[in-house]
């Protein structure tokens, strides 16, 4: 599990770094799903699994849609604000999750819930608040993109439950990164494809499709398989964690202690959402950013 947090961690270094080389956010999620679709429809062709039929398909190509445009949110806040505050304002789509749910059913707020959107939004506060002479870490659009990348995700996740259980996820994985690269290929097909211009540029992009992809999909399946879905949902909350790492290493980023606090608080809170209970979502949900 620490290894999928890791590939989904280390994406502001590739992304950042892929940027700096003149590849633009759609070019460069064009081109990483793509290539992810390709290696992930080949394994589960290959190990022969189940399919998505009927039904799912839709879903799945709707979940592939909606990942798109909060893959696109995600990375364009990683370019304008702080990386940790980016990771810590996403990770709290299980906020977003529970308002959804209550809305759908109607119903209350239960206490977990409560305490956890408590936690998550505090956690939030701290870790975007400027420290005492210095700028904010997110400004307002950066922000913005951030908050809408969580609810996104969380209409992910809550579409991910309607997925048949019959086919495999690894399978589900290849048909919604397929249908995230054909939505990115119409926005890439009206602006232009902006390619890398250097060799470091071409292998952050393919870092960030076998690595940060594939490697991170593939690595939470198989941690789920021996962990079971829950406890590898809450192991991943270690991502925010190492988003921040790399930022500090790579570029500077920084955290105070109160907004090292802060991130404490919003992984608290996803490990509480995680741990209870609650439909289980399909592990095709280990798509993220």
């Amino acid at each position: 599990m620490m290894l999928s947090a890791t590939g989904f961690g280390v994406m502001v270094l590739f992304s950042r770094t892929a940027s700096e080389e003149g590849v633009d956010p759609a070019s460069l999620l064009f081109m990483r799903l793509g290539i992810a679709a390709l290696v992930l429809l080949t394994m589960a062709w290959r190990r022969q699994v189940a399919w998505p039929t009927g039904r799912s398909v839709w879903v799945a190509a709707a979940m592939g849609a909606i990942f798109c445009v909060n893959a696109l949110a995600y990375f364009l806040a990683l370019n304008e604000g702080a990386a940790a505050s980016v990771a810590a304002v996403f990770f709290c789509y299980p906020v977003f999750v529970a308002l959804l749910g209550c809305l759908i059913s109607r119903r209350l707020m239960d206490a977990r819930s409560a305490l956890c959107t408590a936690l998550a939004v505090l956690g939030c506060w701290l870790t975007v608040v400027p420290a005492k002479g210095e700028a904010a870490s997110l400004p307002g659009p950066a922000l913005a993109l951030a908050l809408s990348s969580a609810a996104l995700y969380a209409v992910y996740v809550l579409l991910s439950r309607s997925l048949s259980t019959r086919s495999d996820p690894l399978a589900q994985a290849g048909v919604i990164t397929a249908s995230s690269a054909v939505c990115l290929g119409l926005i890439v097909a009206a602006q232009g494809l902006n390619h890398p211009v250097s060799w470091l540029g071409w292998a952050c992009v393919v870092a960030l499709a076998l690595f940060s992809t594939v490697v991170s999909i593939t690595a939470f399946l198989a941690g789920a398989r021996i962990l079971g879905t829950t406890r590898a949902a809450a192991l991943s909350a270690a991502e925010p964690v190492v988003t921040a790492l790399t930022a500090w290493v790579a570029f500077g980023e920084a955290l105070s202690p109160l907004a090292w606090l802060g991130m404490a608080l919003v992984v608290g809170s996803v490990v509480i959402s995680t741990l209870a209970p609650q439909p289980a979502p399909s592990s095709s949900a280990a798509i993220q950013g």
